[in-house]
Protein backbone atom coordinates (compact mmCIF):
# COMPACT_ATOMS: atom_id res chain seq x y z
CA UNK A 1 0.00 0.00 0.00
CA UNK A 2 2.61 2.60 0.86
CA UNK A 3 4.26 1.87 -2.60
CA UNK A 4 1.08 3.12 -4.28
CA UNK A 5 1.15 6.10 -2.13
CA UNK A 6 4.68 6.94 -2.98
CA UNK A 7 4.20 6.37 -6.71
CA UNK A 8 0.90 8.29 -6.38
CA UNK A 9 2.42 11.43 -4.61
CA UNK A 10 5.01 11.85 -7.11
CA UNK A 11 2.97 11.69 -9.88
CA UNK A 12 0.72 14.80 -8.33
CA UNK A 13 4.12 16.02 -6.76
CA UNK A 14 5.09 16.22 -10.22
CA UNK A 15 1.83 17.45 -11.85
CA UNK A 16 1.68 20.09 -9.49
CA UNK A 17 5.21 21.89 -10.25
CA UNK A 18 3.97 21.38 -13.84
CA UNK A 19 1.03 23.29 -13.00
CA UNK A 20 3.12 26.17 -11.55
CA UNK A 21 3.33 29.20 -13.65
CA UNK A 22 6.68 30.77 -13.95
CA UNK A 23 8.00 28.45 -11.49
CA UNK A 24 12.21 29.04 -10.85
CA UNK A 25 13.30 25.62 -10.04
CA UNK A 26 16.14 28.31 -7.80
CA UNK A 27 13.87 30.14 -6.39
CA UNK A 28 11.19 27.96 -3.61
CA UNK A 29 8.78 31.15 -3.49
CA UNK A 30 7.89 30.58 -7.05
CA UNK A 31 7.21 26.79 -6.27
CA UNK A 32 3.16 28.24 -5.12
CA UNK A 33 1.95 30.31 -7.70
CA UNK A 34 -1.77 30.09 -8.72
CA UNK A 35 -1.98 28.18 -12.01
CA UNK A 36 -3.31 30.22 -14.69
CA UNK A 37 -3.67 28.71 -18.18
CA UNK A 38 -2.79 30.02 -21.41
CA UNK A 39 -4.60 30.01 -24.70
CA UNK A 40 -3.06 26.88 -26.27
CA UNK A 41 -4.52 24.21 -28.45
CA UNK A 42 -4.23 20.40 -26.77
CA UNK A 43 -4.04 19.34 -30.07
CA UNK A 44 -1.24 21.13 -31.44
CA UNK A 45 1.11 17.96 -29.69
CA UNK A 46 -0.09 16.52 -32.60
CA UNK A 47 1.43 18.89 -34.79
CA UNK A 48 4.98 18.30 -35.36
CA UNK A 49 5.41 22.35 -36.42
CA UNK A 50 4.00 23.17 -33.08
CA UNK A 51 5.72 25.10 -30.84
CA UNK A 52 5.60 21.77 -28.55
CA UNK A 53 8.28 20.72 -30.58
CA UNK A 54 10.34 23.50 -30.49
CA UNK A 55 14.26 23.41 -29.30
CA UNK A 56 14.40 24.12 -25.33
CA UNK A 57 18.10 25.37 -25.85
CA UNK A 58 18.53 28.60 -24.67
CA UNK A 59 20.68 30.98 -26.85
CA UNK A 60 21.74 34.40 -27.31
CA UNK A 61 22.92 36.18 -30.71
CA UNK A 62 22.77 32.16 -31.68
CA UNK A 63 24.98 30.64 -29.22
CA UNK A 64 24.05 28.36 -26.49
CA UNK A 65 23.64 30.21 -23.46
CA UNK A 66 22.66 28.82 -20.26
CA UNK A 67 21.86 29.96 -16.94
CA UNK A 68 21.47 28.34 -14.18
CA UNK A 69 17.80 27.54 -14.00
CA UNK A 70 17.98 25.91 -17.12
CA UNK A 71 20.58 23.15 -15.40
CA UNK A 72 18.37 23.20 -12.17
CA UNK A 73 15.30 22.90 -14.39
CA UNK A 74 16.94 19.40 -16.36
CA UNK A 75 18.41 17.93 -13.08
CA UNK A 76 15.11 18.54 -11.80
CA UNK A 77 13.76 16.27 -14.61
CA UNK A 78 15.83 13.87 -14.61
CA UNK A 79 15.73 12.85 -11.05
CA UNK A 80 12.33 12.92 -10.80
CA UNK A 81 11.50 10.79 -13.45
CA UNK A 82 14.70 8.11 -12.33
CA UNK A 83 12.55 7.81 -8.88
CA UNK A 84 9.32 7.67 -10.70
CA UNK A 85 10.46 5.20 -12.78
CA UNK A 86 11.89 3.22 -10.12
CA UNK A 87 8.35 3.61 -8.03
CA UNK A 88 6.86 2.50 -10.82
CA UNK A 89 9.04 -0.70 -10.91
CA UNK A 90 8.52 -1.81 -7.20
CA UNK A 91 4.12 -1.03 -7.76
CA UNK A 92 4.40 -4.17 -10.82
CA UNK A 93 3.51 -7.25 -9.37
CA UNK A 94 4.35 -9.49 -12.20
CA UNK A 95 7.67 -9.35 -13.04
CA UNK A 96 7.28 -10.58 -16.66
CA UNK A 97 8.28 -7.58 -18.75
CA UNK A 98 8.23 -5.38 -15.41
CA UNK A 99 10.92 -3.17 -16.58
CA UNK A 100 9.53 -2.51 -19.91
CA UNK A 101 6.27 -1.35 -18.38
CA UNK A 102 7.87 0.94 -15.64
CA UNK A 103 9.40 2.73 -18.11
CA UNK A 104 6.43 2.99 -20.49
CA UNK A 105 4.78 4.09 -17.44
CA UNK A 106 7.45 6.84 -17.17
CA UNK A 107 6.88 7.63 -20.76
CA UNK A 108 3.00 8.10 -20.46
CA UNK A 109 3.58 10.38 -16.93
CA UNK A 110 6.17 12.97 -18.95
CA UNK A 111 4.05 12.87 -22.13
CA UNK A 112 1.23 13.71 -20.12
CA UNK A 113 3.37 16.32 -17.55
CA UNK A 114 4.59 18.27 -20.97
CA UNK A 115 1.16 18.66 -22.22
CA UNK A 116 -0.07 20.00 -19.31
CA UNK A 117 3.07 22.18 -18.81
CA UNK A 118 2.11 23.49 -22.46
CA UNK A 119 -1.49 24.96 -21.48
CA UNK A 120 0.14 26.50 -18.25
CA UNK A 121 0.72 30.28 -18.63
CA UNK A 122 4.69 31.23 -18.14
CA UNK A 123 5.37 27.60 -18.98
CA UNK A 124 6.68 25.73 -21.98
CA UNK A 125 5.85 22.22 -22.84
CA UNK A 126 8.04 20.36 -24.94
CA UNK A 127 8.58 16.92 -26.51
CA UNK A 128 12.27 16.73 -25.93
CA UNK A 129 11.56 17.37 -22.07
CA UNK A 130 9.70 13.93 -22.60
CA UNK A 131 13.04 12.51 -24.03
CA UNK A 132 14.99 13.69 -21.11
CA UNK A 133 12.55 12.45 -19.01
CA UNK A 134 12.22 8.90 -20.44
CA UNK A 135 16.29 8.58 -20.95
CA UNK A 136 16.73 9.16 -17.23
CA UNK A 137 14.09 6.77 -16.62
CA UNK A 138 15.68 3.82 -18.56
CA UNK A 139 19.15 4.83 -17.14
CA UNK A 140 17.75 4.08 -13.93
CA UNK A 141 15.82 0.95 -14.57
CA UNK A 142 18.76 -0.20 -17.05
CA UNK A 143 21.14 0.61 -13.98
CA UNK A 144 18.81 -1.34 -11.25
CA UNK A 145 18.27 -4.60 -14.47
CA UNK A 146 22.46 -4.54 -14.20
CA UNK A 147 22.77 -4.60 -10.81
CA UNK A 148 19.77 -7.12 -9.88
CA UNK A 149 21.80 -9.93 -12.81
CA UNK A 150 24.90 -9.16 -11.19
CA UNK A 151 23.26 -10.38 -7.69
CA UNK A 152 22.20 -13.19 -8.81
CA UNK A 153 25.12 -14.43 -10.88
CA UNK A 154 26.96 -13.37 -7.80
CA UNK A 155 24.36 -15.80 -6.25
CA UNK A 156 25.01 -18.88 -7.94
CA UNK A 157 28.60 -18.45 -7.89
CA UNK A 158 28.36 -18.60 -4.25
CA UNK A 159 26.23 -21.37 -4.28
CA UNK A 160 28.97 -23.49 -6.38
CA UNK A 161 31.97 -22.19 -4.44
CA UNK A 162 30.01 -23.48 -1.54
CA UNK A 163 28.76 -26.98 -3.20
CA UNK A 164 32.68 -27.54 -4.12
CA UNK A 165 33.92 -26.59 -0.38
CA UNK A 166 31.81 -29.28 0.15
CA UNK A 167 32.54 -31.96 -2.04
CA UNK A 168 36.20 -31.40 -1.60
CA UNK A 169 36.08 -32.32 1.73
CA UNK A 170 33.93 -35.35 1.49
Amino acid sequence: MLKKILLGAMIIIIFHLSSTPSLKVINPETWSNQTAYKDANILDVFDVHSHFYDSYFPTKDGIFYANIEFFARKMAHISFYAVLSLLFLININKRNHAFKKAWLGVVLVAFLDECNQYMVAGRTGLFLDVVVDSTSALLALTTVYVAWKIAIKSRRVSKRLAKIKKDAFV
